[in-house]
């Protein structure tokens, strides 16, 4: 996907990716969706890309995200293409156009 803006120093091409969100559990809830389309911009991180996503929707999604300090909450799993990838590396992880990113909170079981 490519975009012009204009930074009034003239035109800015700045070319965008897109990444397909997956929601699960409370997190779908909160989100108020399943799957949604976002476009990123190049060297964005999953942990960016999460506090943009936490900006865009309400405080409760925010929640299903993060601690009150700040941090990934201990309980969210966090998938890329099928893998499961640490949360505590996720300003590490750069994203790629065409990841598939999926958001899950822990599921209590046992039996």
């Amino acid at each position: 996907m490519q975009t012009e803006s204009n930074d009034n120093t003239g035109i800015l091409t700045e070319s965008l990716a897109d990444i397909q969100l997956k929601y699960f559990g409370s997190i779908k809830v909160a989100a108020g969706k399943g799957n949604d389309e976002v476009a990123f911009t190049p060297n964005t991180s999953v942990l960016e890309l999460l506090l943009k996503l936490s900006d865009a929707y309400y405080e409760s999604f925010r929640s299903e995200l993060f601690q009150d300090n700040g941090n990934l909450r201990d309980d969210l799993m966090l998938m890329r293409n099928g893998a499961i990838i640490d949360r505590t590396r996720a300003a590490e992880i750069i994203l790629e156009s065409g990841d598939s990113i999926g958001l899950l909170p822990t599921f209590p079981g046992g039996g």
